[in-house]
């Protein structure tokens, strides 16, 4: 009675082998789908913010560097030189008297400024009596279009009718609702073409990428300061609509993120538009009326939105943005003019593509290790697994599109340690069988 010893043995082996060999064509994609899975689902619920925030500022820092501010933004910033020469030629302390800004007014309006914006608060009178107040709301009356900023708080809970009201209905689930707002004082208003809101509250980390384009109040859409001065130069009435995911305003488009917020690209170094001094602008404006050489020409500020702000320390309005932790808050605002004159904003990616480029990348990143486990396969797969939604993420943004690189690398990290793990635990098994 000869038996082929082997036989069964071999069966059990080749069934053995077949049945291994279905399981790896599996296991790959399989933990690709968890891995991919997984990371979407933290991403959702907002858990990847921390990590999400470094990638940001690197990309945002990476491209501001190489791109050129809008020459039709400018800044004339109140920094510590001017207010020591303030202190120094005028003996001026702080606030300035208020005649200071009609100086700069009358140059903007001399040099041809489309819109004239004020990141500045005037809801107090002014310590100088209420001639300088009105002193003020003359000269901006006089001058390039004014527009002043509303913040909410105070004890206003219905529109002041010395306030130029906007002409604006916006349909916008996502606009912010404020109970009371600060309003400028009526002698200051007076003189206003119209007012902006500088309301905004930063990320998760506390740095600011994005800004509400309007803040409702008493049933009145307020724009944002930046876009309020956009308006103000303008004619005739332009029409502002908002539709899912956009904000339109006459021909030009807003993307807005699910929040209903604008994310804003900024450029040049630090974020900064060009800038100048306050004091010397003030100085020009002064030698001009005297008929002397100005050190600040007014063509300076020809056919530009120009915003009045803080940059000195001791004033506390600086906000913290990607490529600047120490930027003044009108930087926000000028941003927003850039973007919209160039079409510039950053528009959030597609959902369905973003679910699309994670899945596919956790699951090649699994199945790549689950046939390429040796140590001389796993690295080499790995670093390309890791690299590639750093790269999407860069090439999005260049397009102007926002790619939630966390959220990838999550995926692709979730898929190559179960790959991983997986061939550790398979191995195991073959050697026990063995």
């Amino acid at each position: 009675h000869a038996v082929d010893a082997g036989g069964p043995v071999e069966s059990r082996v080749q069934k053995n082998g077949m049945l291994k060999t279905g399981l790896k064509c599996l296991r790959g994609p399989l933990i690709g789908l968890v891995a991919g899975a997984t990371a979407l689902l933290v991403w959702r619920l907002g858990w990847l913010e921390s990590i999400e925030a470094p990638t940001w500022t690197w990309r945002a820092r990476f491209f501001s560097q190489r791109e050129v501010p809008s020459q039709e933004v400018k800044l004339i910033l109140l920094d510590q030189a001017s207010l020591d020469w303030g202190q120094r030629e005028n003996a001026w302390g702080w606030p300035w008297p208020r005649e200071a800004y009609g100086a700069i007014s009358a140059f903007c309006k001399r040099g041809g400024a489309r819109a004239l914006a004020f990141d500045l608060l005037f809801t107090e009178p002014s310590v100088y009596g209420v001639a300088d107040d009105e002193a003020m709301g003359q000269a901006l009356s006089a001058g390039a279009p004014a527009v002043l900023a509303v913040l909410p708080g105070g004890s206003l809970s219905t529109w002041p009718e010395y306030v130029p009201r906007p002409d604006l209905k916006i349909d916008l689930p996502a606009v912010g609702a404020s109970a009371n707002l600060l309003f400028p004082v009526p002698e200051v208003a007076s003189g206003a073409a119209a007012v902006g809101h500088v309301a905004g509250a930063p990320d998760a980390d506390g740095v600011f990428r994005r800004i509400s384009p309007f803040c409702r109040f008493d049933g009145v859409s307020i724009p944002v300061l930046g876009l309020a001065a956009w308006l103000a130069k303008r004619t005739e009435p332009t029409p502002v609509t908002a539709s899912a995911g956009h904000l339109r305003i006459g021909s030009k488009i807003v993307p807005l993120d699910r929040h209903g917020d604008a994310i804003l690209r900024f450029k040049g170094r630090g974020g900064l538009p060009e800038a100048v001094s306050a004091a010397a602008v003030i100085q020009s404006e002064l030698r001009l009326r005297d008929g002397e050489a100005p050190p600040l020409s007014p063509q300076t500020v020809k056919d530009c939105y120009v915003f009045v702000a803080c940059s000195a320390p001791a004033l506390l309005d600086l906000r913290p943005v990607p490529v600047n932790p120490i930027s003044p808050g009108a930087v926000l605002h000028a941003t927003f003019v850039d973007n919209l004159l160039t079409d510039s904003f950053i528009a959030d990616a597609a959902v369905h593509v973003v679910i699309l480029g994670v899945m596919a990348t956790a699951i090649a990143a699994a199945v790549s290790l689950t046939y390429g486990g040796k140590w001389w396969q796993a690295g080499p797969f790995s670093i390309v697994w890791l690299v590639v939604p750093m790269v999407v993420g860069f090439a999005e943004y260049a397009q102007g599109r926002w790619w939630p690189v966390a959220a990838h690398e999550t995926a692709s990290a979730l898929g190559l340690v179960g790959a991983l793990a997986m061939n550790y635990w398979a191995e195991g098994r073959q050697k026990a069988f063995i």
